[in-house]
């Protein structure tokens, strides 16, 4: 149960440099979706997050900004073990089981997200930067 979202979101990656292989946005939400179907009835019960938010975000890479849906984010990120105990992001875990995420990737939006201390919302947040940043990623 290594590496089952990222994330998704995150994870949920962009067509731009950012990201270390060719594979589309798309091709990048359809595979992890998959990779959480087992997870996401349960983040999403739990959560409260309503289908219709749960579907905007795989199908059109739509984040919004209610706490049930950045709940349901962490909890998926909670089940891949992206998330220390103490709530924090576990950047290297990221990089290494979300195959289309860079380090610079990963660190910038990791800085943007420090002084969040919601953890639903810094999840969120984290993984709307991963998704739709392009300019963090000058290596």
């Amino acid at each position: 149960m290594l590496l089952k979202v990222l994330l998704i979101v995150v994870v949920a990656v962009h067509e731009s440099s950012s990201f270390t292989s060719s594979s589309s946005m798309q091709e990048v939400f359809v595979a992890w979706r998959e990779r959480t179907k087992d997870d996401s009835p349960r983040c999403q019960s739990s959560s409260g997050a309503t289908a219709q938010e749960v579907d905007g975000f795989w199908q059109r890479y739509e984040f919004p900004k209610t706490k049930s849906f950045q709940c349901y984010l962490t909890c998926l990120m909670k089940a891949f073990d992206f998330l220390s105990v103490g709530g924090n992001l576990e950047g290297e875990k990221l990089v290494e089981g979300v195959e289309k995420i860079t380090n610079s990737a990963s660190d910038y939006c990791m800085e943007k997200t420090r002084g969040i201390t919601d953890e639903c919302q810094k999840v969120s947040e984290y993984a709307f930067c991963v998704v739709h940043s392009t300019t963090a990623f000058h290596n």
